[in-house]
């Protein structure tokens, strides 16, 4: 693919470029931001057109004209509408210089609003990620772009105590993704298509989430193939049983060994 010579995200074509693609964009952008955090000090204005995309198709985060230098921060108050930043990127908590303790989650919030405009190719005000106006999970969405929207919840959220501490955690969870991605990690939730492992063709089908019956002491002489085989000596416990509708692949999995049972979604 061809870059431009020199310009900024803002005057990019982000059509060009696959979901992976715009990912892995905004992980050059959180390392940048998070070798600042990790000198001691916030960028405060990360939107657009301060994200500058070279020819090689690298990028580098510019214009740190308003960052905030944290190990003065005790002996400077923000002093009340100074200007820190565009509204739509900014973090509820600096805007209009409101803070007196600016601390490097407020720029996790801008590079949320960030990856958004990677992602959905436009700029989104505030947290209205999940509103559907501004929802990217459309039936049709590569279903990568729910571990995408894992990264928005914990960004996009007007408690600060809520989001990625630093740009450091933001970059471990956006390789978190990439290796999801890498791998064909399947979303937790069966209300999205779940491909077949082993025949890739096929989509699997739930057959059993629920404890079953009491043992049985005479065993039906006849199963469809659609009642799970053996579920009278599963030790009474809450199987989930996916089936793949083309091969027969099965998956098996015991919710209530997880740690985060309610990972799994839609399960009826």
């Amino acid at each position: 693919m061809e870059f431009c010579e020199r310009g900024d995200l803002d005057s990019f074509d982000l059509a060009v470029l696959s979901l992976k693609e715009r990912l892995a964009v905004f992980r050059q952008i959180c390392s940048g931001v998070a070798a600042a955090h990790q000198s001691g000090f916030l960028h405060r204005d990360l939107k657009p057109k301060n994200i500058l995309v070279r020819k090689d198709g690298s990028v580098a985060v510019g214009d740190f004209g308003l960052c905030l230098d944290l190990s003065e921060t005790e002996d400077r108050l923000t002093e009340t509408g100074e200007a820190v930043g565009p509204r739509d990127y900014i973090a509820p908590e600096l805007e209009g210089g409101r803070t007196d303790d600016p601390a490097p989650s407020c720029d996790c919030y801008s590079l949320g609003k960030l990856l958004y405009y990677l992602v959905g190719g436009r700029t989104l005000p505030r947290e209205r990620h999940r509103e559907p106006r501004y929802n990217l999970l459309r039936p049709d969405a590569d279903p990568a772009m729910h571990f995408v929207y894992d990264l928005l919840d914990h960004s996009l959220v007007e408690d600060p105590a809520a989001r990625f501490r630093n740009a450091a955690e933001f970059l471990q969870g956006v390789d978190g993704v990439l290796e999801k991605m890498d791998k064909h990690a399947h979303v937790l939730d069966l209300n999205i298509v779940q491909k077949c492992l082993y025949c890739v063709e096929g989509t699997y089908q739930l057959q059993l989430a629920h404890e079953p019956k009491a043992y049985e002491t005479e065993r039906p002489v006849r199963k469809s193939g659609h009642q799970f085989w053996g579920n009278n000596q599963m030790d009474q416990r809450p199987w989930m049983v996916l089936v793949c509708d083309t091969c027969g692949n099965v998956q098996m999995f015991r919710r209530d060994l997880t740690t985060t049972p309610q990972k799994w979604k839609n399960v009826k």
